[in-house]
């Protein structure tokens, strides 16, 4: 008897103990079309560097089938990761991948906010 259980919760196929979960890069780029959100100037202001940010994919988008939407964790919209970035993310996010994004800058730019962010997945166990 294995204390705290059985063999096969403890140990993955191959006979190893399985790992712990893991951020992946996957991108790093800028949240676009902030300039037409109301407000997101005020939402800026509030950002800090190593907030996590939610990815909405919007495969109804009339301008867009590849759309992600950023949001806040409270579920504020702040834009889209821009459509040159999108579609392996889009691909990854529709095949079931957590995918989210960090934020690791906040200023002025060519619109009200200037977001850079990390695009990031977890890969493996406990999301």
């Amino acid at each position: 008897m294995i204390p705290g259980g059985d063999l096969v919760s403890i140990l993955d196929k191959g006979g190893l103990p399985a790992p712990f979960g893991r951020e992946i890069l996957l991108l790093q780029t800028y949240v676009a079309g902030t300039g037409y959100v109301p407000g997101v100037g005020d939402l800026v202001s509030s950002m800090n560097a190593g907030e996590r940010l939610i990815l909405r994919r919007e495969p109804d988008n009339s301008h867009d089938r590849m759309a992600i939407l950023v949001l806040t964790t409270s579920g504020t919209k702040v834009g889209y990761i821009p459509r040159r970035d999108n579609t392996v993310i889009a691909r990854l996010m529709d095949a079931g991948k957590a995918i989210y994004a960090v934020v690791t800058a906040v200023g002025p730019g060519e619109h009200p906010a200037r977001i850079n962010v990390d695009v990031m997945m977890h890969d493996g166990y406990g999301f």
